[in-house]
């Protein structure tokens, strides 16, 4: 839950300095739960990811990185085409192309490989 809020308030709210709290507060939940819990290589891998997002917001609560990586989790979540074409149209607004590709998944390129990141 704490991941989602983190997403909205970034994306949606504009509001890096929450999200960052947002996302150190998910990385928290996640290593607490691993205690016990058969799914304790995904939740270190949340608790991982999330507390990187939160440091690239630290340094900019605008980050770009952070940003992609926040639409490329919705474009994962999606369940429908509305939402995937918006991810994918945020994401190349950020400069980054989202394909899929059947068996595969999504495949993400970078569209100015040498811009700013």
């Amino acid at each position: 839950m704490w991941r989602f809020r983190a997403i909205d308030e970034l994306l949606f709210l504009g509001d890096g300095v929450a999200a960052r709290a947002s996302f150190l507060q998910a990385a928290d939940w996640a290593e607490k739960a691993v205690v016990g819990s058969a799914d304790g290589d995904d939740l270190r891998w949340v608790a991982n990811l999330s507390r990187q997002t939160a440091a690239f917001l630290a340094q900019n609560p605008a980050s770009l990185p952070a940003r992609r990586s926040a639409w490329k989790s919705i474009l994962a979540l999606a369940r429908d085409r509305k939402a995937e074409a918006r991810a994918v149209l945020e994401l190349r607004a950020l400069g980054e192309e989202a394909t899929f590709v059947p068996g595969q998944g999504w495949q993400f390129r970078r569209l100015n490989p040498g811009g700013a990141s």
